[in-house]
């Protein structure tokens, strides 16, 4: 017997199967089982999104941890892993204190994953991949462009010069 998914205390703390055995001479026997989904250590961020450009040391959110042991105290730590990618953009505290540790650009990366440790004071570890969503921020354009800037004196009003564009990093392109 082996789960085909992965189980969530929070979504079904129960599980009924059915089991059906048969023998060799097609006897037929079935049972119910119920399967309990204990609630395991789980790490948790307060928020897990935050605006693109904000300055470096902006604080993300705060992590806590449901862990079935009563006033248990934990520590933090990114840690590398599956889902550790994105660990180099980000400060950890000890206490849980999720940190930016440069500018977080979104047209570069929307979702972020880190990999986080949480250690209780018996040295039981949780560790989890969470990702953190970067909402866009309206960018100003960068550049203004003419593609001309010579005209011939005496021009009647209302002659064209030239055509101007803009660089826009919300576009990706010119104007």
């Amino acid at each position: 017997l082996k789960t085909t998914s992965v189980l969530d205390h929070e979504t079904t703390a129960t599980l009924s199967i059915r089991a059906r055995v048969s023998d060799e001479r097609n006897a037929v026997l079935e049972k119910v089982f119920i399967i309990s989904v204990i609630d395991g250590d789980e790490v948790h961020l307060s928020n897990a999104a935050l605006a693109e450009n904000l300055a470096t040391g902006t604080l993300v959110g705060e992590f806590n941890v449901t862990d079935p042991d009563e006033n248990s105290t934990h520590s933090f730590s990114l840690v590398d892993g599956t889902g550790s990618i994105h660990n180099h953009l980000f400060s950890l505290d000890s206490n849980g204190t999720l940190k930016t540790a440069t500018l977080l650009d979104r047209e570069a990366n929307a979702t972020l994953n880190i990999r986080v440790r949480a250690t209780d004071e018996q040295n039981a570890s949780v560790e989890q991949i969470v990702a953190i969503t970067v909402t866009n921020k309206n960018e100003p354009p960068t550049d203004v462009r003419v593609d001309n800037a010579l005209i011939a004196e005496n021009q009647p009003a209302g002659t064209i010069v030239g055509n101007l564009s803009l660089v826009d990093p919300e576009s990706g392109g010119e104007w």
